[in-house]
């Protein structure tokens, strides 16, 4: 959703290498003003910066911090990169957007994670430095994103649900007799699909609710 409130469903997804937290999407025709990269700042704890983007779904939100610290960050697959540490407000919504200069307007990073303790914690907020991005492969090497028809609950179809016990996605009728559908005994048989069963001490049983 733009700024001016126009709906552009997205050309293409593709999503970065290393398991890297980073996704570029694609529209058709341009938008606003494109942000300028710095990729030369010199920068440093103490700057002002400001994180743009929609957290909880407040479009065109920005809060206001600083640069906290910079860490040496590593994916699950162990790869490492650079992360500007800030104290501007991140939440789902604008994590994915731009984190910027307060002096200049110039993009430095993509805000991506918070760390969260039972112990606490506020202003734990990371961005990717743009640098890290830029040291990236091509773009056009990155893999094409196909999502995965999920549940309600966030299970994908055709899993066992960790989340709700023994729920499990079927788009038609789900049936427990093996004796009809030809899978072995304790299988599951959905109407369309293979057979399934789950874990010791989960069930299976159906929804018709996707996400």
């Amino acid at each position: 959703t733009t700024q001016d409130r126009q709906t552009v469903p997205a050309e293409n997804i593709v999503t970065a290498p290393f398991d890297m937290d980073l996704a570029i999407i694609t529209v058709l025709g341009t938008y606003g003003k494109p942000a300028k990269v710095n990729l030369t700042a010199s920068l440093y704890q103490g700057v002002g910066v400001v994180a743009l983007g929609s957290p909880l779904g407040i479009q065109g939100s920005v809060s206001n911090g600083i640069i906290s610290n910079f860490i040496y960050y590593k994916t699950d697959s162990g790869y490492k990169y650079d992360a500007i540490q800030t104290d501007a407000a991140i939440n789902p919504g604008n994590s994915g957007g731009g984190l910027f200069l307060k002096s200049t307007g110039e993009l430095i990073g993509i805000n991506t994670f918070v760390i969260a303790s039972s112990y606490g914690s506020e202003g734990l907020g990371f961005a990717i430095d743009v640098d890290s991005i830029n040291s990236l492969p091509s773009p056009s090497s990155w893999q094409t994103f196909k999502p995965t028809p999920k549940c309600t609950d966030g299970t994908p179809y055709t899993s066992c649900s960790l989340k709700n016990v023994g729920l499990y996605c079927s788009s038609g009728k789900l049936v427990n007799n093996c004796s009809t559908c030809g899978c072995a005994k304790g299988s599951y048989c959905p109407s369309s699909g293979a057979c399934f069963s789950c874990q010791s001490g989960y069930q299976g049983f159906e929804t018709r609710e996707g996400a």
